[in-house]
């Protein structure tokens, strides 16, 4: 059917480089042979836990291009402080990384806000050495000592094949379990689980997905037919269990309409929690052998979810339906924003939005404008739909 990749936010050179001139002229910088960042003249806090909206309430987060702007800059435009600002990063930490690492988690504290950190272990699975979780949990310990909570999302969207780590159940779970043990030895961090929602696995076309012989393909063939197929479950061959999962999470996009990707289409009515559900039966097909996320992962195991990553594609390159970007991410915001939402998902505790314009590999480098804070009349359409129930760090959302 399909695939797509999130590759790293990647930093503009100039900011990475002024970034790293001000660590390495600073207190911020880390010994690479010390057991911890060294402390700083750095925003404190007091140490708080990652921020859970409650049952009435989800918080609003939102993945930016940190080289374009500030989490002050970002709250500026939405008028008001995300929750959430979401990073990713290699893992093991590469030496870009620790400037950018240590910049963000000072913004964050002078915000109030809190890092949803997704780590990405490009080189496989691996490579999550014992040292590279030691120093992560290093990090993490010091962040949270100076006020910082941490949502750590280990190896996402593992149930596709775009990544090095996806598609392998067996090696995938004991790597995240030992993340689990590393992430829990800082004081107020957490692990989160979060694949990519189901419509259309086995998702082919990546370069890593499983094929029959290879390690873990008897575990991902849930129906015993031999083949990997829509029918065969899309969550529970890597879910690494109860007692290693603080939360859930989940990325469910507005892609198109169908694959190969790439058109511009206002999303169809209900499809946002159809594929939260497993009740999609649409232009992508008849999906519904996909189970119901929230309430295998979330509400029945007393686990928050967030829905970790979102948006709606805007292919610049192509033309648009009547209404532009506007007409295809106002139909979704309707979606992600419904009054009722809660009432379907009750275990929903946070959702982030995708915001980076960026190519995309997956549709020839085509530029995908995925941000609603760029254009004006989005921007008033993201207002006009957010509800009562949405969570800010000044409160709720909502009409005034």
């Amino acid at each position: 059917m399909w695939s797509h990749r999130w590759p790293l936010v990647v930093v503009p050179a100039l900011v990475v480089a002024a970034a790293v001139a001000l660590w390495l002229a600073g207190p911020l910088q880390p010994d690479r042979g010390a057991d911890e960042p060294a402390d700083a003249a750095f925003p404190q806090r007091e140490p708080r836990l990652v921020p859970t909206a409650g049952r009435d309430a989800a918080s609003f987060g939102v993945h930016h291009d940190w080289g374009e702007a500030t989490p002050t800059g970002v709250a500026a435009r939405f008028g008001d402080t995300p929750v959430f600002f979401g990073l990713f990063v290699h893992f093991p930490f590469e030496d870009a990384d620790y400037a950018l690492l240590d910049r963000a988690a000072a913004e964050l504290v002078e915000a109030d806000a809190a890092l949803p950190l997704t780590v990405e272990p490009h080189e496989g699975l691996d490579t999550v050495t014992d040292g590279a979780l030691d120093e992560l949990t290093s990090w993490l310990e010091t962040w949270n000592s100076r006020g910082l909570p941490v949502l750590v999302r280990f190896a996402h969207e593992m149930n596709g094949g775009w990544y090095a780590w996806g598609q392998r159940p067996e090696e995938y779970v004991v790597a995240f379990r030992r993340a689990a043990e590393a992430v829990r030895a800082a004081p107020t961090s957490e692990i989160m689980w979060a694949p990519n929602e189901g419509g259309g696995y086995p998702f082919p076309g990546g370069d890593y997905n499983a094929v029959p012989g290879d390690p873990g393909f008897d575990l991902l063939d849930t129906d015993g037919d031999g083949e990997l197929t829509q029918s065969d479950d899309p969550y529970a061959p890597y879910y690494p269990g109860d007692d290693y999962v603080d939360r859930v999470g989940l990325t469910v996009y507005h892609f198109g309409e169908a694959w190969p990707w790439g058109d511009n289409v206002v999303p169809e009515d209900g499809k946002f929690l159809d594929k939260i559900l497993g009740t999609y039966d649409g232009t992508e097909g008849d999906q519904k052998a996909v189970p119901d996320f929230h309430a295998e992962y979330a509400r029945d195991r007393d686990l928050p979810m967030m829905v970790a990553e979102t948006s709606s594609l805007y292919n610049v390159d192509r033309e648009g339906p009547d209404g532009g970007e506007l007409a295809i991410k106002s139909a979704w915001l309707e979606q992600i924003f419904a009054d009722d939402l809660l009432d379907e998902l009750p275990a929903l505790d946070a959702l982030v939005w995708f915001a980076v314009r960026k190519p995309e590999s997956e549709i020839d480098d085509e530029l995908i404008s995925w941000g609603l804070t760029h254009d004006d009349e989005i921007l008033e359409a993201f207002h006009d739909a957010v509800p009562a129930w949405l969570r800010f760090v000044d409160g709720r959302g909502g009409p005034a």
